[in-house]
Order: C-alpha cells, then sequence, then structure tokens
C-alpha cells in the first residue's frame, strides 16, 4: 500500500512521501500481534495519514473488533467483571471490565438493531420455567412450573402436578 502511494524509496515526483515509522501493538482473539506502521506524508498539504490502520479499522486502538464484540456479548449475558474474567479465562487476554462497559456503550446501538430485524414478533415467543419451593409452616417441597407467552402474559402455571 505504501508502494502504491509513494512509489520506491527515495522516488521524487509523487504526491505522497513516506514519513515516519513506529512499531504497534493490537491484540487479537489469537493474543497479541506487533507491526510496523508506515506513515504516508501528503506533500502538499502535510496531511499524515498511516493506510495500514486504515484498511485494519484499528486507528486509535488497542483491541480488534473481533475482541471488542466478543467482550461485549460476554457482558450482555454477565457482569462487566465475569465478562472480563470469562474472556481471560477463555483466551489468556486480559481486558478491563472498564474497557469492556466503554464497549458496550459503542457497540449498543449497532447490536441492538441487529437484534431487533433478526427477531421474531414477539407473541410467538415462549419462555418456561420450574422451581422448587419449601412451604414454611409444614415444610413441604412444592413443584412450581411456570410458562409465559413472549408479550409477557400467562400461558400456564402447574404446582405439583406433572
Amino acid at each position: 500500500m505504501v508502494f502504491e502511494h509513494c512509489g520506491p524509496k527515495h522516488s521524487r515526483g509523487n504526491p505522497y512521501t513516506r514519513g515516519s515509522k513506529y512499531d504497534k501493538r493490537l491484540v487479537t482473539p489469537l493474543g497479541a500481534i506487533w507491526f510496523k506502521v508506515q506513515r504516508i506524508v501528503q506533500r502538499v498539504t502535510k496531511d499524515v495519514y498511516s493506510p495500514i490502520l486504515d484498511a485494519l479499522d484499528v486507528k486509535g486502538r488497542r483491541y480488534s473488533r473481533d475482541v471488542r464484540i466478543a467482550c461485549s456479548e460476554y457482558a450482555s449475558k454477565m457482569s462487566y467483571g465475569d465478562a472480563s474474567l470469562e474472556y481471560m479465562t477463555g483466551t489468556g487476554i486480559r481486558v478491563p471490565k472498564r474497557t469492556i462497559h466503554s464497549w458496550v456503550w459503542e457497540l449498543a446501538p449497532m447490536l441492538l438493531e441487529e437484534y431487533k430485524e433478526s427477531r421474531e414478533p414477539e407473541e410467538k415467543l415462549i419462555m418456561g420455567d420450574s422451581t422448587v419451593v419449601r412451604g414454611i409452616k409444614r415444610r413441604e417441597m412444592n413443584q412450581v412450573k411456570l410458562i409465559l407467552s413472549g408479550s409477557g402474559g400467562l400461558e400456564d402455571l402447574y404446582v405439583n402436578t406433572p
């Protein structure tokens, strides 16, 4: 990409010239990777940019998009601290819970829109749960089963029946 913009090293007559280089660390689901970032300077306006950062969409970011989305999904099912611990357990990469919190706020509108588009109407959704409850006075065990529709309406309620 640098060669396409600037041509061969030390060439003249191109609208862009090579700028400084630096090492960048990017955390991916497979671990941290290091790569060199070559800056490109436009000769007339002196604007500086790095085409590799634009291509990878990691400009100003320490973590890849895959890591951010995976941690945000964990956080939708558990607390931020637990999401951080779960991701670290699975991949060996530590992501602070505050960082996950900021990703959730950044990615939530996009994920919510995708969720609304892929979801069927609520009337078709049915949720069920069961538990065992101990009575207070006689200390008997009661089996409670509950079925709710997606809109929150009570479909069925069973107590001590098969």
